[in-house]
């Protein structure tokens, strides 16, 4: 990847709704990344796509987008089923990869992401952003200087409202509260 003061030049494959209103707009505002392409099944979503966020390029193939030279990490915003099928794609084509997750649903799949990753050099991480919130670092903090003592019990959750107009179980739960 560019470390020489050059940006990263990225390209998305999949136009769903968190590549082009999370991932694309985060690559458009860092300082080091560039948009240079997005891939979608069909070459006239990725026109449009490529257009309305500042994309160079748009393929209406993944593959077109991982041959491109130009391209240096690939995120992929694709349904979870093939998420190990084009990590794989994008590490043998020379690509690091940050990957929507779950990145695989199988132990099997996960190993074959890593064996190709490591033979070709290059970095696959799942785009998990709790591991890297801000937060963790005031645990850390306060559990390496006593702050809150020893600690005897972790409780912990993770939740969510799930808010879908045609979701029958999102209605049906949306009822009790």
């Amino acid at each position: 990847m560019a470390d020489d003061g050059q940006r990263v030049r990225w390209g998305i494959i999949g136009c769903g709704a968190i590549a082009t209103s999370a991932i694309a707009p985060a690559i458009r505002w860092s300082a080091n990344g560039a948009l240079a392409a997005i891939a979608s099944r069909s070459a006239e979503r990725a026109r449009t796509k490529a257009e309305e966020l500042g994309a160079d390029r748009a393929y209406g193939e993944y593959q077109a987008l991982l041959d491109d030279p130009a391209v240096e990490v690939v995120y992929i915003g694709l349904p979870n089923g093939v998420h190990a099928r084009w990590a794989i794609a994008a590490v043998e084509a020379g690509k690091h990869v940050l990957c929507d997750k779950s990145l695989t649903l199988s132990v099997d799949d996960a190993r074959a992401v890593r064996v190709a990753a490591a033979a070709r050099g290059r970095r696959v991480i799942e785009g998990f952003m709790v591991r890297h919130h801000p937060q963790w670092d005031l645990v850390r903090r306060v559990l390496s200087d006593g702050t809150i003592g020893a600690v005897r019990t972790v409780r912990a959750w993770f939740g969510g409202m799930l808010e879908a107009t045609n979701c029958t179980f999102c209605s049906w739960m949306t009822s009790f509260l």
